[in-house]
């Protein structure tokens, strides 16, 4: 199985793991309680897949690399629009994030896009672990394979933050990397995230052929 950025990965522990960095103390504490990391836009390193470490403050990322052969379970943003692979179980409420993927989820659904949640919100129901915050923002990613409508971007992130109770921030996975939408929308220079590292493109050749062979 291809593992693609956002994706998370379920590993057995920090054997698995190597980083040309020491590992903070909090990373190996998260990890001690939660097996999971998140895979990240950067290169391999000696066959091994880039991966993130998160921890319980937003501050706490740590970027480190995974064996390819180590994941036990592999969960992608796509399968988390099916209810039945949530882990989390709300019996009470929904967390506001939670809340707001629900009630946007009519909209992109219809949208013709591949869509998920990540970030905070899809960390939650991959893995059960309760790590959303009443103020956390709802993390997206919308695959773009081709040049999207600027005038339908806008529209369509109206109409998400309009239902929704948190904000919402949506990255567009285009062929060339990961691109802000809000920064698609106000700006014609755009920072897109590849795999090689950011690199700043005219918003008008985020789809041409030649910025996706560059980037790649």
């Amino acid at each position: 199985m291809e593992l693609k950025p956002h994706d998370l990965v379920q590993i057995r522990g920090m054997d698995e793991l190597v980083s040309p960095h020491p590992f903070p103390d909090w990373a190996i504490d998260s990890l001690a309680e939660i097996p999971f990391v998140v895979v990240r836009r950067a290169q391999h390193f000696n066959s091994c897949i880039p991966v993130g470490i998160r921890g319980n403050n937003r501050g706490e990322r740590f970027g480190a690399y995974l064996s390819a052969k180590s994941p036990l379970k592999v969960v992608t943003p796509y399968s988390l629009l099916n209810f039945s692979n949530w882990q989390a179980q709300y019996e009470h409420y929904f967390p506001a994030a939670i809340e707001s993927f629900l009630r946007i989820k009519p909209i992109l659904d219809q949208s013709g896009y591949n869509w998920g949640p990540t970030g905070s919100a899809g960390f939650e129901l991959a893995t059960g672990y309760r790590v959303l915050k009443d103020n956390s923002d709802l993390d997206l990613v919308l695959d773009v394979a081709n040049n999207m409508d600027l005038q339908q971007a806008k529209e369509l992130l109206q109409a998400l933050r309009q239902l929704a109770l948190v904000r919402v921030d949506v990255q567009l996975n285009t062929p060339a990397g990961g691109v802000a939408m809000q920064e698609f929308i106000d700006s014609e220079t755009v920072l897109i995230k590849t795999s090689k590292g950011p690199v700043l493109k005219n918003v008008g050749d985020i789809w041409s052929p030649e910025t996706f062979i560059n980037t790649i």
